[in-house]
This record gives structure tokens, sequence and C-alpha cells, in this order.
């Protein structure tokens, strides 16, 4: 692979707004995504949760995943992309305080389910959006720029959630990344649904 060749995908996704900030975002949903599934485990083992529970729990959170890919065509075609796009972030910024209200593991993992539940929806819009302004060729290298964003953003949500609960408490981590949830909401408010298709590369 020449030099010219491996600069070509992250310049196309520099250079396109619509992937350049849902690249961003995607990273934050993520670490945000990571972290908060840690915490609720943290809490629960706090209120003295067994081993059987906190399985239960993340059972329920990834049970929330697959009822969101479920949900997602019929989302995706009663809603605007725009609500989709920053409706996440506001989704997140309204659910989470509540995380600081209970240690039950059951409660945690409820509360998990519904945090994950609107993500699928927002992960396929994006794609469709990203496969109708993205030229062929460059596909499959604008989305290992995206890949490689994502897998970097994961797993700093739990080392952060960690750090910040054993050194702030439950509540403060709560408060921590409910400050970024906002963030990620402003941010999707911004984003213009794409309308036209980019058929040439970036030189």
């Amino acid at each position: 692979m020449n030099a010219a060749f491996a600069e070509e995908r992250p310049a196309f996704v520099r250079a396109e707004p619509f992937l350049r900030a849902t690249t961003v975002l995607g990273g934050m949903a993520n670490t945000i995504g990571a972290a908060t599934v840690l915490l609720a485990i943290l809490l629960a083992r706090e209120g003295g949760a067994s081993a059987t529970s906190i399985g239960v729990l993340s059972a329920m959170i990834g049970a929330g995943g697959l009822a969101g890919a479920a949900l997602t065509p019929y989302l995706l075609r009663r809603l605007p992309m725009r609500y989709v796009f920053a409706g996440v972030g506001w989704y997140w910024t309204a659910v989470l305080p509540a995380m600081a209200l209970t240690t039950d593991p059951y409660l945690l993992g409820a509360l998990g389910a519904v945090l994950t539940l609107p993500f699928p929806a927002w992960n396929a819009a994006v794609l469709a959006r990203t496969v109708a302004i993205t030229p062929e060729h460059l596909f499959g290298r604008v989305q290992s720029v995206r890949q490689l964003v994502s897998r970097l953003a994961t797993p700093c949500g739990p080392l952060l959630a960690g750090l910040a609960y054993e050194s702030f408490g439950g509540h403060a981590t709560v408060l921590i990344l409910l400050a970024g949830a906002p963030l990620t909401a402003v941010t999707g408010s911004t984003l213009r649904e794409p309308r036209h298709r980019i058929r040439q590369s970036i030189d």
C-alpha cells in the first residue's frame, strides 16, 4: 500500500462533514456505552449483587440491543433522520440519571437495556447515509477508519468508568457520564442529512 492510497481514506472522511461528525460521534457513543455497562456492574456489586444477578444484568443489556435491532426498521420508516441522529444523545441524557438512584441489579439491567435500545437505529441510519455519499471504491476504507476509531474508543469507556468510580464513587461517575451525553446530543443535532452522492475521491 503506497502513501497516497493509505492517505485517501482518512482524507475523504475529513473532507466530508457528515462522515467526520458521525465518526467522532460513534467513538463518543461507544465510550459512553461501554462505560455505562461497567458502571451498572459496579453499582450492582456495591449493592451486594450476586454473580448470577450480575449475569442477568448483562443479559438484559444485551437483550436491549437485540430489541433495538428489531425495532430499527420501524423507527427508520417513521422518524426523520435528523431525529435519529440527535435523539440518542438526548435519550441518554434523560435516562442516565436514573442509574444514580439504585443499586438493584435488575433495575440496572432494565436501565441498561433501555439505554441500549436506540443505538442500532442510529448505526443503521448512519450506515445508510454513508453508503449514499461514499464512492464504492472508498466505502470499505471509510468503514475501516470508523472501525479504528470505534475500537480505540470502546475500551476507553470501562477504563474511565473504573477510574472515576474508584476516585469519586458511583453517583459522581453517573454525573461524569451524563456530562458526555448532552455533548453527543448537541453534536448530533447539528448534523445535516446529506442529499447527494459523492462519486469522486479526494486527490
